[in-house]
């Protein structure tokens, strides 16, 4: 493990202190409004907190707050919402475009609703009620020690809309091309004793404009809100979801260039679907002005079905059927302690998480669920205690220090048949203990103005699929270990009605697993024999790989004229492969694929009138290699997108017209052998409009 974080801010956080010199002596101006959880004695113990991101948070992140998610409207949104942000890539994870590996933590209300180290994704916000969302904050990086130490690509925290004071109701109802229906209702207020409650429900029915990419919603959700002292908050939350969602598939290059609209003949999954039950409780406890406790739970019950086309994905291959049974619980506790001198504020806390995913896979003929394939049972207990302090060193500097210490215990049983249709168990139990070190500084260079710096560690555990179930298991394969490092300037220009936020970040990643054929190394293949069939394919994971990801992310957001609002989102990202010998080939020194070295998207609001804003969104994404080798590149065309709303009285109206020039394109586009693949997540130009009312 690299040295532990304090030393090394320390000596940054000295040197900072007597190089940087005062640029401004100019009045204060008022800051943008900061959303408090608690009563401070001071400002600077006030405008910060573990999952908040802020102007005055060192670490990256981004806000999607609720007035532009009405705007976006999004069915999909890895495709039609994250883009607008800077820092996402092409492929599952957001700053780090590694598929597989779980780099993105999933929180809904700051709190872990799916296992950290096994199910992250950033395709997470389709897996809440995305009606009942106040605003999304995005994390960029490790975040705070509150964020899980596996969660180094970053962490997205959906956070659900409280009960309003007074009495306010909403429908909707938005259609459009291709058979989409969806609508809603919502309603809450406070009643007289001081009870708050919010109700939403909501449904889509969407048949896709390609074949077979027919999606289904069904969501509901109620929050309850009361007072039982005047310094207690009790916060109950029930949300139901229930999703349906055909994969049309990939398609090959010339599949793709005679009729992109098909789906494809042999693919992975066909169809999934899922139901998540998810409990919630929240209790906040202010002793004194100085002293609060936090207590939180959350339970999550997810169930459902995958149909997928075997084993290969050839035309011949017999389909799967998967049925899934996960639980998620996560108690969460943080007491917070405030310290006149040096304006310290202190967190003391634990994230605990007992887990279990069950996975049980038949056969599937004449879509009759035939014998039992495979059967796994994974479980897991996660015990972190973490503590951070903040404090000012100097009026202008604002140092954060904390560590998180993770022991995370990992229990595996499968079930399954060989060729020879006799059962095969593997079972195995490990357990993992890290501690984690993360800090930051924030550097007022004057009140409109910050600097911030962070340097964070990480770790994230193997997966059981190359520790014990896999034919040829390395029980003794370490976690991947991490080391992030940001620096960022965020301020304003009031008089210009300019905003900006600008990151710098570097993670390196040491212990990257990587396939290593058996032939090479025959005796880390217990039984492996060079003359059996299949020996060439023969395989196990070694952590023998590393691998840095660096870039630069902006935002900017410019009001040029009373009636014209600008936005601009641009990463540039460029992720190497350091030392990365897999199957025999070197790619030491290669760019990771599906990675784009640029990435743009800008939009230009025109306000008419006051109720009346049109929208027109840019997207561009750089020439991207396809593939591991290098050799071949893909340059995605520039997409656009149009968006009005008119807001009258109660009434709101929006129409949206996506892929504005009917662009044909692939999200991604990979290799497979010779031949490139062009991924789903596309579609034709698309017309969408919607109405609501609200009183």
């Amino acid at each position: 493990m690299p040295p532990a974080v304090p030393y090394r801010l320390v000596l940054a956080t000295t040197l900072l202190a007597t190089t940087l010199p005062v640029l401004s002596t100019e009045e204060p101006t008022t800051l943008a409004p900061v959303v408090v959880t608690t009563e401070t004695p001071s400002e600077k113990q006030d405008r910060t907190g573990l999952t908040e991101h802020t102007p005055h948070t060192p670490r990256a992140g981004s806000v999607l707050s609720q007035e532009e998610l009405q705007r976006v409207m999004f069915v999909d949104s890895v495709n039609e919402l994250l883009g607008r942000i800077p820092g996402t890539s092409l492929t599952r994870n957001m700053r780090i475009p590694i598929g597989g590996r779980s780099y993105t933590g999933n929180l809904i209300d700051g709190q872990a609703v799916k296992s950290p180290h096994q199910l992250g994704t950033w395709g997470f916000i389709e897996e809440v009620n995305t009606w009942d969302i106040e605003r999304i904050e995005i994390t960029r990086g490790p975040g705070s020690v509150l964020n899980s130490s596996n969660a180094v690509g970053g962490t997205i925290n959906v956070i659900t809309r409280d009960p309003p004071r007074v009495g306010e109701h909403r429908l909707w109802l938005q259609g459009g091309e291709y058979g989409l229906l969806r609508g809603g209702v919502s309603t809450g207020g406070t009643l007289d004793n001081g009870l708050g409650f919010l109700l939403d429900a909501n449904q889509m029915h969407d048949k896709g404009w390609r074949e077979d990419s027919t999606r289904k919603r069904q969501a509901a959700s109620g929050k309850l809100v009361t007072r039982p002292g005047p310094n207690t908050r009790l916060q109950l939350r029930l949300e139901h979801l229930e999703t349906y969602s055909e994969d049309p598939g990939n398609l090959s290059e010339a599949a793709f260039k005679q009729d992109w609209r098909q789906s494809a003949i042999t693919h992975d999954t066909l169809s999934d679907e899922m139901r998540h039950l998810t409990p919630s409780l929240r209790l906040d406890h202010h002793f004194d002005e100085q002293r609060s406790l936090r207590v939180g739970l959350v339970h999550r019950d997810s169930t459902g079905t995958q149909v997928t086309q075997g084993f290969g994905q050839s035309a011949g291959a017999a389909l799967r059927q998967t049925e899934k049974d996960y639980e998620e619980n996560n108690l969460q506790l943080i007491y917070r302690q405030d310290f006149t001198p040096l304006e310290g504020k202190l967190y003391l806390g634990a994230d605990l998480i007992r887990g279990s995913k069950r996975d049980d896979t038949y056969n599937r003929i004449d879509a009759q669920r035939e014998d039992l394939s495979s059967a796994s049972t994974i479980k897991e207990v996660g015990d972190s205690p973490f503590i951070q302090y903040e404090f000012s060193a100097t009026q202008r500097l604002r140092l954060t220090l904390g560590s998180r210490y993770e022991q995370y215990r990992l229990e595996v049983d499968r079930l399954s048949f060989d060729r020879h249709g006799n059962p095969v168990e593997h079972e195995g139990k490990k357990t993992y203990r890290e501690l984690v070190n993360k800090g930051g500084l924030v550097f007022e260079l004057n009140p409109q103005h910050r600097l911030w710096a962070n340097l964070a560690e990480g770790f994230l555990v193997p997966n059981t699929s190359a520790t014990v179930t896999a034919t040829y298991p390395n029980p003794d394969l370490p976690p991947e270990e991490m080391l992030t490092a940001e620096l960022g300037l965020r301020g304003a220009f009031p008089a210009q009605g300019l905003g900006y936020d600008l990151t710098l970040y570097q993670t390196t990643i040491d212990n990257y697993g990587l396939t290593i054929p058996c032939s090479e190394q025959p005796e880390r293949c217990d039984g492996f024999s060079p003359n059996a069939p299949g020996a060439d394919r023969a395989s196990f994971t070694d952590a023998a790989g590393k691998a840095r990801f660096r870039g630069v992310e902006l935002a900017l957001a410019w009001q040029a004229h009373q009636q014209l609002d600008l936005a601009l989102s641009y990463t540039h990202a460029r992720n190497e492969l350091i030392d990365y010998v897999s199957g025999g080939t070197d790619y030491s020194g290669n760019r990771l694929n599906a990675s784009p070295l640029h990435r743009l998207n800008a939009r230009a609001t025109y306000s008419p009138l006051p109720a009346w804003q049109v929208e027109l969104e840019a997207d561009y994404i750089d020439r991207y290699y396809t593939d591991l080798d290098n050799t071949d590149q893909y340059k995605r065309p520039n997409l656009y997108h149009l968006r009005s709303n008119y807001r009258w009285q109660g009434w709101d109206f929006s129409l949206q017209l996506l892929n504005l020039l009917n662009t044909r394109y692939s999200p991604r586009v990979s290799m497979s052998g010779d031949e490139r693949i062009y991924n789903a997540g596309y579609s034709a130009r698309l017309l969408r409009a919607g109405v609501s009312y609200q009183w």
